[in-house]
């Protein structure tokens, strides 16, 4: 067994949302995109980050005190986090004894990432379920991704990856050979509307998506859907159209935006995007329905 290292966001055990059965969920940090509707800024970075609850801070001024970086101080908004010194290094967070700081990401080897997996190993075989890999996106970790999917593939673990699609194809197609389905999002079909929401263009994620379908991987398409952004009748047409032309697909789940994220966003020192708002349910509804009068099987999520 080669025991690799990467780091990890959460493990999250009986997960049911994420593939067939019941599953444990393996959020990996790292992520390429900055889609202006992510719900998960805690993923973006590869490194371990600290995060600073105010609702939960007295200002006591402890972890300014212990702080080997001098990264913390006090303010009238409560403590603020000078990141370009803090180091992660979590002495802040043990000396809070009010639980406001904490650390995101943790470095774990395949076996301790396995250990973990291999508690609900039975409950897989009953209900059908597996692993899931997630992220942020979980690609970026090429060499632990490649580890975990072979250890799975020993003990017969089904798996399941949830990717942007947003990488060089000789990069990780030795990855997704190995897992079992593949969740891919698609999140605009106009590259420079894509380019200008999520940072970057859709022209290596359609290409790439193409390449997996021809793979003969199960794949379910998601679509977060955003009012006026990609919920135009244009925009819809062109994805039914591009699925249908392209991929073999087992469905299309249809994710409409929230934004409970807020909170995150906050403990990190980053700007949440206002103004976004999710489509109505009629909206939902019509969508649905164009998928599914093209022949493709959809879930819907509320």
């Amino acid at each position: 067994m080669k025991d690799s290292k990467g780091i990890v966001t959460e493990i999250q055990r009986w997960s049911l949302n994420d593939g067939d059965g019941i599953r444990t969920t393996v959020f990996l940090k790292g992520c390429p995109l900055r889609c202006a509707w992510c719900h998960n800024p805690e993923t973006h970075a590869m490194n371990p980050e600290l995060t600073y609850k105010r609702d939960a801070c007295v200002s006591c001024g402890k972890c300014v005190e212990v702080c080997p970086q001098n990264a913390l101080r006090l303010s009238d908004k409560g403590v603020l986090v000078e990141r370009r010194f803090c180091d992660a290094c979590g002495v802040c967070v043990e000396g809070c004894k009010n639980k406001a700081l904490s650390i995101t990401g943790r470095i774990m080897t395949t076996e301790e990432v396995m250990d973990i997996i291999e508690k609900d190993s039975v409950f897989y075989r009953v209900s059908g379920g597996g692993v899931t890999f997630s992220g942020g996106e979980p690609t970026i970790q090429r060499e632990f991704m490649e580890s975990l999917l072979d250890d799975c593939q020993a003990m017969g673990i089904d798996t399941a990856i949830e990717t942007a699609m947003h990488f060089r194809w000789e990069d990780v197609e030795p990855i997704l050979g190995k897992v079992d389905m593949i969740f891919a999002d698609i999140k605009h079909m106009d590259s420079p509307q894509h380019e200008k929401w999520t940072g970057v263009g859709n022209e290596a994620i359609l290409e790439n998506l193409k390449r997996a379908s021809a793979l003969g991987k199960e794949i379910v398409v998601r679509i977060p859907l955003v009012e006026g952004i990609n919920d135009t009748d244009k925009n819809i047409r062109d994805t039914v159209d591009f699925i249908n032309d392209n991929l073999s697909v087992k469905g299309v789940e249809l994710l409409p935006y929230h934004n409970l994220a807020r909170d995150k966003y906050e403990s990190l020192n980053k700007s949440f995007a206002e103004g976004l708002r999710r489509p109505s349910k009629e909206r939902m509804e019509e969508i649905k329905k164009a998928f599914s009068m093209s022949g493709i099987k959809t879930v819907s999520f509320a």
